[in-house]
């Protein structure tokens, strides 16, 4: 379900896969050097994603830029600037450079309020991405905490199975397939979400298979600028797909959806004939057509943290939402910024500055807090890590839980 976005980003196909940067040199330079990357400026009553009453005028867009210096570079009209600079060879790729182009999220929301996007010229955010392979194609050695996760295995490897329940494993050959990855299968730090998504598939005695097989759906290589291992990771994830007879893949992740979904045609060249789905879609769908009950009550406000990549990216906003409504009890409340909007959670320097996740995702908490929400859902493992480190760094007695586990909770499985 796609939002109607503020400049239409998730319907845009602009994604770029260029591994030099002279393969968008127009692009680079259709910058208009406006800083609608920076703060909004324009004062318009129709932009969806901000609660009535609330001026759209002076809203700070980058998530880094509002918890760093506020150096040109610290937002995405200086790190376009850098990309120029690398491309004309006017610089070379310092320490420096590489810090400031690795200090995004690529959260999107500077494309989302672009307004060469909305004429389809320029998406800051991809050439961002594309600055960061070009670093990479002159052999620059990136941090460990950026590389290490590009290193995520092609070959499939099994997984342990503990932590899926005894008779959880599916029927191998079934068309619906759940894919748990990297987030749910190497590092099993989100056992719980994969765990609760399982037992409702068996309570809906839906047939399917949950793939053991711990490959990488390529994207921290893909967001390092490494096209090509991504694009190697693709090719090897569909050939399994086919292999394996999936019709229907659900991915927990929202990094994943965007890979499957939105990259990987792009990265091969040719649609995919496997359909993807969010697990929040798949159980929305669910709970719409009567087959999937809630029945247990849980009287409590919350709000719901739009990840970047299946908002801005993917266009997903109602089906979360809906949802959450779903469950007898829970009061929703929006924060200040949403859905097209939203602020990022700061998942996405997490793993090389911990600190300025940690403070962009306390600057989040604190708008959860100020809209009255006692938990704050969301759809997205990394999300959910950070702004747990960040409520519990700030003293909140905020809860944060994927919607997943809250629906399982609804329907009263175990999983």
């Amino acid at each position: 379900m796609a939002g109607d976005g503020i400049r239409g980003l998730a319907e845009a196909r602009m994604t770029l896969h260029a591994d030099d940067l002279a393969g968008l040199r127009h692009q680079i330079y259709s910058c208009k050097q406006c800083t609608s990357c920076r703060e909004w400026y324009w004062n318009d009553p129709h932009l969806p994603g901000f609660e009535p009453g609330v001026t759209k005028e002076g809203f700070v867009i980058c998530p880094i830029f509002r918890h760093t210096t506020g150096a040109e570079s610290d937002y995405a009209r200086g790190k376009v600037k850098l990309a120029q600079g690398l491309l004309d060879e006017q610089i070379a790729p310092s320490e420096y450079v590489v810090e400031k182009l690795f200090q995004c999220a690529q959260c999107a929301n500077c494309s989302e309020h672009c307004p060469q996007t909305r004429v389809e010229k320029l998406d800051p955010a991809e050439v961002i991405r594309a600055a960061r392979a070009e670093v990479v194609r002159q052999g620059v050695t990136l941090p460990r905490a950026i590389e290490v996760p590009t290193r995520r295995p092609a070959r499939p490897r099994s997984l342990p199975t503990r932590w899926i329940s005894k008779g959880a494993h599916g029927q191998t050959g079934a068309p619906l397939a759940f894919f748990p990855g990297c987030v749910f299968g190497h590092s099993f730090k989100h056992q719980a979400v994969a765990k609760s998504f399982i037992a409702l598939l068996n309570c809906l005695d839906a047939s399917h298979q949950v793939l053991t097989e711990g490959w990488c759906c390529g994207y921290p290589a893909f967001a390092a600028g490494k096209t090509d291992d991504a694009t190697d990771l693709a090719r090897r994830a569909v050939e399994r797909l086919r292999a394996l007879g999936v019709c229907t893949l659900v991915v927990g992740c929202a990094w994943g959806l965007r890979m499957f979904r939105r990259e990987y045609p792009e990265l091969l060249g040719r649609a995919l004939d496997v359909k993807v789905l969010h697990a929040v879609e798949f159980l929305a769908d669910e709970v719409a057509a009567g087959r999937l009950q809630l029945s247990n009550p849980w009287e409590v406000t919350v709000t719901y943290q739009d990840p970047c990549q299946l908002g801005r990216r993917c266009g997903v906003y109602d089906a979360p939402r809906e949802l959450a409504r779903a469950i007898p009890g829970v009061t929703l409340v929006e924060m200040v910024e949403n859905r097209e909007n939203a602020l990022c959670c700061g998942g996405g320097v997490s793993a090389a500055y911990p600190d300025l996740a940690q403070d962009i995702g306390a600057t989040r908490v604190a708008q959860a807090v100020e809209a009255s929400a006692q938990v704050i859902l969301t759809a997205c493992p990394a999300g959910q890590s950070n702004l747990r480190l960040a409520a519990a760094r700030s003293g909140s007695r905020v809860v944060v839980m994927d919607l997943v586990e809250a629906i399982a909770a609804a329907a009263g499985v175990d999983g």
